[in-house]
């Protein structure tokens, strides 16, 4: 018989928290984390970004032209692989987000493309609406789940509220 198997793929604050704590109900699979090298990640052994990609991409929406714009599309090209590259190794069978578009962005295209399902899961903190992560994701997700009724009215229609995860 074989274990369905996930992927956790966040930011590593606030968004790894959350998935830290959803992980006790997820004990019947086998799952694996996509996140940033910090230092609340230190204990993990999972798949760990270098942090340098965070801020290349958080720089494609600054106004100002600088060096990690310019050097933004070899970035991106090479987490684009190497994200391949863990989805060949791993045969996710889904994948769940608590947000942070620069990683959760390329991780759901590359889903997508492979028939493997996604999973949004919108921040607790959003109130008033969908957060961009949310904006951009929900679209091409699965499943949509948000932690606010409020958020539940403005977000798509396919969002569903089952509570908060806290």
């Amino acid at each position: 018989m074989t274990t369905t198997k996930v992927g956790l793929v966040c930011e590593a604050g606030g968004p790894f928290k959350q998935l830290q704590i959803l992980e006790s109900g997820l004990e019947d699979f086998d799952r694996f984390y996509i996140t940033y090298q910090t230092e609340s990640t230190e204990g993990i052994s999972d798949y760990l970004l270098n942090k340098k990609y965070q801020k290349v991409a958080g720089s494609v929406f600054e106004r100002s032209l600088n060096i990690e714009k310019i050097l933004a599309p070899f970035y991106f090209a090479s987490v684009f692989i190497h994200l391949l590259y863990i989805f060949i190794c791993e045969r996710p069978d889904a994948i769940i987000s608590t947000g942070d578009l620069t990683i959760a962005g390329p991780c759901f295209c590359i889903a997508k493309a492979l028939g493997i399902r996604t999973i949004f899961i919108e921040s607790v903190g959003q109130f008033e609406g969908p957060s961009t992560a949310g904006r951009v994701l929900a679209p091409i997700s699965d499943r949509v789940l948000v932690q606010n009724r409020e958020t539940l009215n403005e977000h798509t229609e396919k969002a569903e509220y089952h509570g908060g995860i806290f």
